[in-house]
């Protein structure tokens, strides 16, 4: 998988410094603090891995996780803990009164969008302890072998997991007649919505994640994502931060982007160039992006372009590993 999906401990190693990874556990692994970590929803964090750190943490400098709850447990404790910088990313807004309250005892927040950097400046109110609160952008590592483009074969791909407004996609497909693949995890299509369009569905074809039951390893939603002349990401809820994953692979591949317009999205598609929104729900509006990219190579080679060009200028993993360097040694 590209570089960007292990968050920056690469760069943190590369700079010299040590670091140890606390054993993570799959639902299938039958531990018992995981299996508390889920009927809790999270709000301990992950029960196993802070076990494993509390146990060690005399002589660490520093907790990071990639993602915003897995300290919560030992955060909410730290007072009766030796002194450790704690520092998490935090992917989505946080609603959730014992979630703010962990995140508030840490040192530092790596916020994935400017609308959650905001609303937790608002949120956690603006006293000497509050933690440092940075934006940094979570980019495609663009030595990757994996970001080759394969032309425009596939048509239309959305290649998401989670959150994703397929029936209103399938609807505009069916209507431009336009081919493509579609990524469906939760199984909320009952048909293919034209003889062109590809639907996958969980572990029904080559590339299945062996620890993520129903999901596919990265390596092939890139593969399917590099012979694509669309990038779609359609967007159930957007109250969320959806479809960095594939924006990003977008970005490196020069693909141009049709997604749902969100708050949470960290940066504008459509000021950059590479892309078009589309109001939640719109099927028309995603029948009038579709037709307009479909009929027109040039407006697509010009968006992917200046997608890739954005992600060269700004947009990508050293910007992030230097970002998170940068806290970790404050």
């Amino acid at each position: 998988m590209p570089a960007q999906h292990v968050w920056g401990v690469d760069a943190l190693a590369a700079r010299g410094h040590v670091v140890e990874f606390a054993p993570f556990h799959e639902p299938s692994d039958g531990n018992r603090l995981e299996r508390l970590s889920l009927r809790t929803r999270g709000l301990l964090g992950h029960l196993d891995q802070e076990a494993y750190a509390a146990r060690r943490i005399r002589r660490l400098d520093a907790l990071y996780c990639a993602d915003q709850m897995g300290l919560s447990g030992l955060a909410m404790i730290r007072i009766a803990l030796p002194y450790a910088r704690f520092i998490s990313v935090v992917h989505h807004p946080v609603g959730h009164a014992a979630r703010r309250a962990a995140l508030a005892r840490q040192d530092a927040l790596v916020c994935l969008s400017p609308a959650i950097q905001a609303e937790l400046e608002r949120a956690l109110s603006p006293t000497r302890t509050r933690p440092k609160l940075v934006h940094l952008p979570w980019g495609p590592d663009l030595t990757s072998p994996l970001y080759r483009s394969a032309g425009e074969a596939n048509g239309v791909v959305s290649a998401g997991k989670s959150n994703r407004d397929l029936p209103t996609l399938a609807q505009a497909l069916a209507r431009t007649g336009a081919p493509g693949v579609v990524y469906d995890l939760e199984r909320r299509l009952t048909q293919p919505p034209g003889d062109g369009v590809r639907v996958v569905h969980p572990g029904q074809a080559e590339g299945v994640d062996p620890n993520s039951p129903g999901g596919y390893l990265p390596a092939r939603a890139i593969a399917e994502t590099a012979a694509a002349s669309i990038v779609a990401i359609p967007v159930l809820d957007p109250g969320r931060l959806t479809g960095l994953t594939e924006a990003v692979d977008a970005l490196a591949l020069a693909k141009p982007i049709v997604a749902t317009r969100s708050p949470y999205f960290p940066f504008d598609i459509e000021a950059i160039g590479c892309g078009t929104w589309v109001d939640p729900g719109d099927v028309d509006g995603w029948v009038t992006a579709l037709t307009r990219l479909a009929g027109d190579p040039d407006a697509r080679a010009e968006m992917g372009a200046a997608g890739r060009q954005f992600a060269e200028r700004e947009w990508n993993y050293d910007a992030f590993c230097r970002g998170l360097s940068e806290l970790v040694e404050d």
